[in-house]
């Protein structure tokens, strides 16, 4: 690869590049840039909320779903009306009989 001339760094570049130094240290695991262990607490403290609040709408969920599951269905609900009409029909008819 040819050498750029010395001029600043625009990015992006290429990482084979012998300009190419984006502040980061040796591979030993200590770290990338100074202020990074500041933005990854800041990064975990807003997971736990997030996580917070993930719990919360699963409780929330489960709730729903325990009141839809105890309430008639479509079915049951045709069937009474069915019943209802029924009986209405019978007054009505047998009704004037009876009086």
């Amino acid at each position: 690869m040819s050498k750029l001339p010395d001029a600043p760094v625009s990015y992006p570049v290429s990482i084979d590049d012998p300009q190419f130094d984006p502040g980061l240290k040796s591979g030993d695991g200590g770290g990338t840039f100074d202020g990074m262990e500041a933005r990854v607490s800041r990064l975990e403290d807003k997971m736990d909320r997030v996580e917070g609040r993930l719990t919360s709408i699963e409780v929330t969920l489960a709730r729903i779903e325990e009141k839809l599951d105890s309430k008639p269905g479509h079915w049951a609900v045709l069937a009474l009306n069915a019943t209802l009409l029924g009986l209405a029909l019978a007054a009505i008819g047998f009704g004037a009989r009876v009086l």
